[in-house]
Protein backbone atom coordinates (compact mmCIF):
# COMPACT_ATOMS: atom_id res chain seq x y z
CA UNK A 1 0.00 0.00 0.00
CA UNK A 2 2.93 2.47 1.15
CA UNK A 3 5.30 0.80 -1.09
CA UNK A 4 8.12 2.61 0.61
CA UNK A 5 6.93 6.11 -0.20
CA UNK A 6 7.33 7.48 3.56
CA UNK A 7 5.59 10.63 2.69
CA UNK A 8 2.09 9.02 2.03
CA UNK A 9 2.68 6.58 4.84
CA UNK A 10 3.17 9.20 6.93
CA UNK A 11 0.08 11.42 5.82
CA UNK A 12 -2.33 7.78 6.27
CA UNK A 13 -0.81 7.43 9.47
CA UNK A 14 -1.04 10.85 10.57
CA UNK A 15 -4.67 11.60 9.31
CA UNK A 16 -6.82 8.55 9.88
CA UNK A 17 -7.08 8.76 13.49
CA UNK A 18 -8.73 12.76 13.00
CA UNK A 19 -10.61 10.94 10.19
CA UNK A 20 -12.22 8.55 12.43
CA UNK A 21 -12.66 10.86 14.86
CA UNK A 22 -14.70 13.56 12.30
CA UNK A 23 -16.66 10.79 11.33
CA UNK A 24 -17.48 9.17 15.00
CA UNK A 25 -18.40 12.71 16.19
CA UNK A 26 -21.71 12.55 13.48
CA UNK A 27 -22.56 8.87 15.03
CA UNK A 28 -22.05 9.96 18.19
CA UNK A 29 -24.23 13.07 18.25
CA UNK A 30 -27.35 10.48 16.35
CA UNK A 31 -26.88 8.42 18.87
CA UNK A 32 -26.13 9.85 22.16
CA UNK A 33 -29.82 10.97 22.11
CA UNK A 34 -31.53 7.70 21.27
CA UNK A 35 -29.96 5.87 23.43
CA UNK A 36 -28.46 7.63 26.29
CA UNK A 37 -25.07 9.36 27.42
CA UNK A 38 -24.04 6.20 30.16
CA UNK A 39 -25.18 3.52 26.91
CA UNK A 40 -22.99 5.85 24.74
CA UNK A 41 -19.89 5.43 27.03
CA UNK A 42 -20.40 1.63 27.01
CA UNK A 43 -20.34 1.13 23.32
CA UNK A 44 -17.42 3.35 22.88
CA UNK A 45 -15.26 0.69 24.65
CA UNK A 46 -15.79 -1.55 21.65
CA UNK A 47 -14.27 0.40 19.11
CA UNK A 48 -11.65 1.64 21.77
CA UNK A 49 -10.80 -2.09 22.37
CA UNK A 50 -10.64 -3.47 19.18
CA UNK A 51 -9.09 -0.35 17.81
CA UNK A 52 -5.81 -1.20 20.69
CA UNK A 53 -5.98 -4.97 19.58
CA UNK A 54 -5.65 -3.69 16.00
CA UNK A 55 -2.60 -1.64 16.94
CA UNK A 56 -1.31 -4.21 19.48
CA UNK A 57 -1.47 -7.04 17.14
CA UNK A 58 -1.11 -5.12 13.96
CA UNK A 59 0.54 -7.57 10.97
CA UNK A 60 0.48 -4.68 8.26
CA UNK A 61 0.28 -0.90 7.55
CA UNK A 62 -4.22 -1.58 6.91
CA UNK A 63 -4.46 -3.03 10.29
CA UNK A 64 -2.84 -0.29 11.92
CA UNK A 65 -4.62 2.27 10.39
CA UNK A 66 -8.11 0.42 10.73
CA UNK A 67 -6.78 0.56 14.60
CA UNK A 68 -6.49 4.09 14.58
CA UNK A 69 -9.52 4.51 12.49
CA UNK A 70 -11.21 3.29 15.58
CA UNK A 71 -9.51 4.79 18.42
CA UNK A 72 -10.46 7.88 16.38
CA UNK A 73 -14.16 6.60 16.42
CA UNK A 74 -13.83 6.01 19.93
CA UNK A 75 -11.84 9.47 20.93
CA UNK A 76 -14.76 11.17 19.64
CA UNK A 77 -17.26 8.89 21.50
CA UNK A 78 -15.64 10.05 24.57
CA UNK A 79 -14.61 13.71 24.30
CA UNK A 80 -18.37 14.49 22.86
CA UNK A 81 -20.06 12.58 25.44
CA UNK A 82 -18.19 13.39 28.66
CA UNK A 83 -18.86 16.99 29.18
CA UNK A 84 -22.33 16.42 28.51
CA UNK A 85 -22.87 13.63 31.04
CA UNK A 86 -20.95 15.83 33.20
CA UNK A 87 -22.98 18.92 32.92
CA UNK A 88 -25.82 16.71 33.18
CA UNK A 89 -25.02 14.75 36.73
CA UNK A 90 -23.08 17.58 38.35
CA UNK A 91 -24.94 20.07 40.72
CA UNK A 92 -25.67 23.24 39.81
CA UNK A 93 -23.19 25.44 42.11
CA UNK A 94 -20.28 22.89 40.79
CA UNK A 95 -21.05 22.54 37.24
CA UNK A 96 -18.28 24.54 36.39
CA UNK A 97 -15.55 23.55 38.48
CA UNK A 98 -16.33 19.60 37.40
CA UNK A 99 -16.25 20.39 33.71
CA UNK A 100 -13.00 22.33 34.42
CA UNK A 101 -11.49 19.69 36.10
CA UNK A 102 -12.27 17.19 33.43
CA UNK A 103 -10.79 19.17 30.77
CA UNK A 104 -7.76 20.06 32.47
CA UNK A 105 -7.09 16.70 33.72
CA UNK A 106 -7.71 15.47 30.33
CA UNK A 107 -5.13 18.23 28.59
CA UNK A 108 -2.78 17.48 31.58
CA UNK A 109 -2.74 13.64 30.67
CA UNK A 110 -2.08 14.23 27.10
CA UNK A 111 1.08 16.27 27.63
CA UNK A 112 2.19 13.38 30.32
CA UNK A 113 2.08 11.06 27.18
CA UNK A 114 4.08 13.02 24.70
CA UNK A 115 6.64 14.39 27.53
CA UNK A 116 8.79 11.03 27.38
CA UNK A 117 8.17 11.04 23.26
CA UNK A 118 9.72 14.60 23.23
CA UNK A 119 12.96 13.45 25.53
CA UNK A 120 13.74 10.97 23.31
CA UNK A 121 13.24 12.59 19.91
CA UNK A 122 15.62 15.17 21.70
CA UNK A 123 18.15 12.74 22.89
CA UNK A 124 18.20 10.86 18.95
CA UNK A 125 18.29 14.04 17.38
CA UNK A 126 21.15 15.58 19.54
CA UNK A 127 22.98 12.75 18.55
CA UNK A 128 22.95 13.19 14.92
Amino acid sequence: MFDGRVNRAEFFFQQILPLGMLLGSMITFKFADRLGRATMLELAAIPYVLGWLFVGVAFGQVMLLVGRYCLGVAMSDFSIVVPILLAELSEDDSRGRVLTTSQLVHMLGGRMVYMPVLRVLEHVLSEL
